[in-house]
């Protein structure tokens, strides 16, 4: 290459030959000289190029403009005169397509990162040089990175990135000037980045340094609260721990912020400033420029969102194993992790991509000349020169000889339809090329020898969750003025929860943003062939989710295919013998094993009893593809199964006893639902009172499944004929499950309703347990919701006669309860503790563990009324191991509040209010407030309000909010034993 040759990318597009200016002629010739300058030596093949120059739209003649662009570039890069030889020109043809090979220098960009990486590894012991080079860094920059072509997506990502590289050199500067001790300096240029990019911290933590050390507590302190006020306004969010810890070091006037006096005899130079961190970009490694190697791999038109485990997970493996295969569903991300994996690498040669997906599979006696279509393909990928002959093992013998001494990763993309080709292939050059990795992606596994198959996991959920990000970054570019409240921000989990976290159809779904609103996505769920289309032209397979799924659909047998549609009567998670009763097939086992290794059916991880489901979009498609005649059948035997489980649970399923069958419902709770739905009135009856608790146990389908148990209730009592076999006892129980659940979703007057229907019919029963269950229910919420400690005392004395008459201890214990309850809210806390405590005995006689955890969570409210805040906090404590043992949702919200609540009365305000924020965001979690069930806790939320200041208020709240929920139970443990 000319050593002369100098290219500018860091404003408009400049290039000079021996310092002199070379004109490089329009848009197209500007592009492609671009576009070849970020591929950084490696090869950039004649589709990519084509596809890029006209954006997606190359005319016919393309191939031969793209050619004369070329001929012209190159002229203009060694121009006519030059002293340098022929061989040093830097445009070359390289395989299938052309590469710029330069010297490292000769960009601006490349030059920009060199220096801002020198500066900033420099800033912690010679902050003198740290300034000199990045000066001469940030001098580099004539104007917007890329300005001639940032607007297209392949260089978007790129100019982005050089962006944030800029931004951070600043930042970089900044810091350098505060070592120096130029603290006036680095003020103003720290207030110009905060003012340009207002919601990067850094920027605001150096402006804040800067203005201490000169002596302006205040206005440091108000600068990083502008901060805050701005980032609440802006995203709803707090800012950072490094502003926080900035914020309390400045109020305690931390000597170590300021700058310290050298010795004597010494310079500044090695003067480190004592300031904040200086990230590296985040999600980007430090810039370092690659080796020129060969390449088809095609730069990423976008950035990768989230991964970062699975980045690891697939780089250890390819590290470990010659031969990785990334399976899952179609949409799933598997070739975009393939190909961020592959540029990780730092191999001799490649890495190579061959897309297999356009390729036809051979015929049965080979393809259309004899030979291996999936080898022709690699052949053309790494630019072979020797044609092939069509005889398989020759050819393979060729290609074979090119890779054996070459230290290269070839990923073989899309071989689902290939296997019986791909398979022996990879074995066959694994075998010849000892250096040769493969990747492989596919939706069922190759079954090679060797191989090592990783599956690929749908992106994490939640509103902070790798699936919103996804989708929040696609919605930029489909709806860029767009920005999401909080409520919306849970609309889109709810949306991507739905599609199961798949990229693909995260992508479909956001693109739909141009013309609909995120309500109208929300209404489209059961409508996946609306909502998920509009993906990238010319693939065919990735159009919409329908052709992605259609496409495996399409190769599987008529077993295999009968089976799948029949399984999309399951709302959700299934194990063996529910698909082989709900199917009737002798068959079902190994064609659900077929289905699993073809990606279409999910699997449970290896260990507990294996559980299936379908996606949801994958059961979308399999229904429409279900005949009515046979789905009416399996909805009769679905519902059955559903009913036979219900009805096989005992009677009380919050005991001991109850706890498998609790289980098996909770995993099963969408398919109660839907069971309900299907029912006959009498059926949903037996399925709802049968499955109540574990309805109760799962908030966000306890709405729907209560008007579906309502109305098969109504129906009957209009109509007792329609089923004879549920008398007046079942449906009072009925009733009474549905007064609970209305308590649950805040309808009191709802469920005093529903328990007076319960009364009428226990009495026209007969039945003692029945008329005893009612009074204990009406005591219970008498004294918990209505405050009428009189009444309930009565209506549970009277209770407790009758259930002890009926010889039930389970409802003895629940009588206990309602009159602990009457007590503490007569302002007995002292005869409440009693009843309370006898009741917890009674119940754990009795295997009925949650009547015994609601004992104990509302004897910690007596012991506080008494005075005894100790005792308080030890049965608080109690209640929250039960509730965490028992694997009560709700009961544990619960018992995160109610210690709060005693800790407040034991001056500890800052942990109730950390326990507080993690009530409220497990609550938000599972779909249930705690201030719906429990007056207690907005007092105690007040509490907290009056005793502690706003700062730190907002700092506790953000810690507790911040725990996840498997680490919660030791937050509870150790802000017990620092209150004990």
């Amino acid at each position: 290459m000319h050593p002369g040759l100098r290219v500018g990318v860091l404003g408009d597009l400049e290039v000079a030959v021996d310092g002199h200016p070379v004109a490089v002629g329009g848009a197209v010739p500007r592009a492609l000289l671009v576009r070849l300058v970020l591929a950084r030596g490696a090869t950039v093949v004649d589709t990519a190029l084509h596809e890029d120059l006209w954006d997606g739209a190359p005319p016919p003649s393309a191939a031969g403009t793209t050619q004369a662009h070329v001929s012209r570039l190159r002229r203009a890069l060694l121009p006519a005169g030059s002293a340098a030889a022929a061989d040093q020109q830097p445009l070359v043809r390289r395989g299938p397509g052309y590469a710029l090979v330069l010297d490292d220098d000769a960009v601006d960009a490349q030059r920009f990162e060199r220096l801002a990486a020198e500066g900033r590894a420099a800033l912690a012991e010679h902050p003198g040089r740290a300034a000199r080079v990045l000066a001469e860094a940030l001098a580099l920059w004539r104007g917007p990175a890329l300005a001639d072509v940032a607007h297209r997506t392949w260089a978007a990502p790129e100019a982005e990135r050089l962006g944030q590289l800029l931004l951070s050199a600043r930042e970089d500067a900044v810091q350098a000037q505060l070592a120096l001790g130029h603290d006036a300096e680095a003020a103003g240029a720290a207030a110009s980045l905060t003012a340009e990019h207002p919601l990067r911290e850094r920027g605001w933590e150096l402006l804040a340094l800067a203005l201490y050390r000169q002596g302006r507590q205040a206005d440091a302190l108000g600068r990083l609260a502008e901060l805050r006020s701005l980032l609440q306004a802006e995203l709803g969010a707090d800012p950072g721990p490094g502003v926080q810890e900035l914020f309390r070091r400045l109020l305690a006037h931390d000597p170590a912020l300021l700058l310290p006096r050298p010795a004597a005899g010494s310079g500044t130079g090695s003067q480190a400033a004592v300031s904040p961190a200086a990230p590296a970009v985040p999600g980007r490694p430090e810039p370092a420029a690659p080796p020129v190697r060969s390449t088809n791999l095609p730069l990423p038109a976008s950035p990768l969102v989230g991964r970062a485990a699975e980045l690891d997970e697939v780089g250890r493996l390819l590290a470990e194993h010659r031969l990785v295969t990334l399976t899952g569903p179609g949409g799933t991300g598997k070739t975009r992790l393939a190909l961020e994996v592959a540029r990780r690498r730092a191999d001799e040669d490649g890495p190579w991509l061959v897309a297999l997906g356009p390729v036809e599979a051979a015929g049965p006696g080979g393809g259309p000349d004899g030979g291996s279509p999936a080898l022709r393909a690699l052949a053309a990928a790494l630019g072979l020169a020797t044609p092939l002959t069509g005889v398989r093992a020759a050819d393979t013998a060729s290609v074979a000889r090119v890779l054996a001494e070459r230290e290269v990763l070839v990923v073989l993309d899309d071989c689902e339809h290939l296997l019986d080709d791909v398979a022996p292939l990879a074995e066959d050059l694994l075998h010849a090329c000892p250096r040769l990795r493969l990747l492989v992606t596919s939706r069922e596994a190759l079954r090679a020898e060797g191989e090592r198959t990783y599956e690929v996991p749908q992106l994490s959920a939640g509103v902070d969750g790798d699936a919103v990000r996804l989708f929040l970054a696609r919605a930029e570019v489909t709806a860029p003025g767009w920005r999401p409240t909080p409520e919306e921000l849970r609309g889109v989990d709810r949306l991507c929860a739905a599609l199961d976290g798949l990229p693909l159809a995260l992508e479909l779904s956001a693109a739909q943003l141009r013309a609909l609103t995120l309500a109208d996505l929300l209404g489209l769920l059961d409508d996946h062939q609306a909502l998920l289309r509009g993906g990238r032209r010319g693939d065919t397979r990735r159009t919409t989710m329908q052709g992605t799924i259609a496409w495996s659909y399409d190769r599987l047998g008529p077993a295999e295919a009968d089976v799948l549609t029949a399984l999309s009567v399951f709302a959700g998670s299934f194990d063996l013998e529910a698909a082989r009763e709900v199917l009737g097939r002798p068959d079902v086992v190994p064609v659900l094993a077929d289905l699993v290794a073809r990606s279409l059916v999910s699997v449970s991880p290896p260990g507990a009893p294996r559980r299936f489901w379908l996606l949801g979009v994958v059961r979308s498609f399999a229904a429409a593809r279900l005949d009515p005649g046979r789905r009416a059948e399996l909805v009769g035997r679905h519902t059955a199964w559903v009913l036979r489980m219900a009805e096989a649970a005992p009677p009380d399923l919050r005991g001991l006893a109850g706890t498998p069958a609790m289980a098996r419902l909770v995993d099963v709770a969408a398919d109660v639902d839907a069971a309900l739905a299907a029912a006959s009135p009498g059926d949903a009856v037996r399925i709802g009172t049968g499955a109540h608790w574990s309805l109760y146990a799962i908030p966000s389908r306890t709405a729907a499944s209560a008007a579906r148990l309502r109305a098969g209730l109504e129906a009957l009592d209009a109509d007792p004929a329609l089923d004879p076999g549920v008398g007046e006892a079942l449906r009072s129980y009925g009733w009474t499950c549905v007064s609970l659940f209305a308590r649950l979703l805040g309808d009191p007057a709802g469920s005093v309703a529903a328990l007076d229907r319960a009364e009428v019919l226990a009495g026209a029963s007969g039945d003692p347990r029945a008329r005893a269950r009612v009074m204990t229910n009406r005591a219970f919420w008498l004294a918990m919701a209505d405050d009428d400690g009189e009444g309930a005392r009565a209506e549970a004395t009277a209770a407790l006669a009758v259930a002890a008459a009926a010889r039930s201890g389970v409802i003895e214990a629940d009588a206990l309860l309602a009159l602990g309850v009457a007590d503490l809210r007569s302002g007995l806390a002292r005869r409440a503790v009693e009843h309370l405590e006898r009741c917890a005995a009674l119940a754990d006689a009795h295997g009925t563990p949650s009547v015994a955890l609601a004992a104990r969570q509302l004897q910690a409210k007596a012991e506080l009324a008494a005075g005894r805040t100790r005792a308080a906090l030890r049965a608080a404590a109690e209640f929250g191991e039960r509730a965490w043992r028992l694997g009560e949702a709700l009961a544990w919200v619960s018992a995160l509040c109610e210690v709060a609540g005693v800790l407040v009365h034991a001056g500890r305000p800052l942990d109730a209010a950390v326990l507080l924020a993690a009530a409220e965001a497990q609550g938000a979690r599972i779909g249930a407030s705690p201030r719906l069930f429990d007056p207690d806790v907005a007092r105690t939320a007040q509490e907290v309000e009056l005793r502690l200041g706003p700062p730190e208020r907002d700092a506790s709240a953000a810690r507790g909010a911040a725990v996840p929920p498997e680490q919660q139970l030791a937050l509870l443990r150790a802000v017990v034993a620092d209150a004990s």
